[in-house]
């Protein structure tokens, strides 16, 4: 699954390329090795707004955007409009889980290390690659 494939599944992603409204004409700012994760995470933030949160999906002054998607300090970070506190607190679990997954390729275990004064979150593997540059 690809960064459009995902942008065009859930209704809460709406790229402005004014960047009036969001950041999202950017696309995801992370290593396609977080698109299952993020693509999880929109699964169930979607599935608690219209079972729990119908309102975030249709009252105009409270509906639920995605702001902005990236990486900070090697893990995920989730930029959202306004959302109950559930969703918040998901976003923060999946926040948290990309501190162990590689963002480059999506290999669990994996962990922060700086290289060159960067934060990143590699697998093993992943960070052979890096020791060879």
């Amino acid at each position: 699954m690809n960064e459009l494939d995902i942008i065009s599944k859930y209704w809460f992603f709406n790229p402005d390329p004014k960047l009036q409204n969001n950041l999202m004409a950017f696309g995801f700012e992370c290593g396609k090795g977080w698109y299952s994760l993020i693509d999880e995470l929109c699964g169930k933030i979607e599935r608690l707004i219209d079972e729990k949160y119908p309102s975030f999906k249709t009252d105009e002054d409270f509906r639920f955007e995605v702001l902005q998607v990236k990486e900070k300090y090697a893990t995920l970070r989730f930029y959202v409009s306004t959302a109950p506190e559930e969703i918040f607190d998901l976003i923060d679990e999946y926040e948290r889980m990309s501190a162990n997954i590689c963002e480059n390729c999506g290999t669990s275990p994996a962990k922060i290390i700086n290289k060159n004064g960067w934060y990143v979150t590699r697998c093993e593997n992943c960070v052979k690659k890096l020791e060879k540059i």
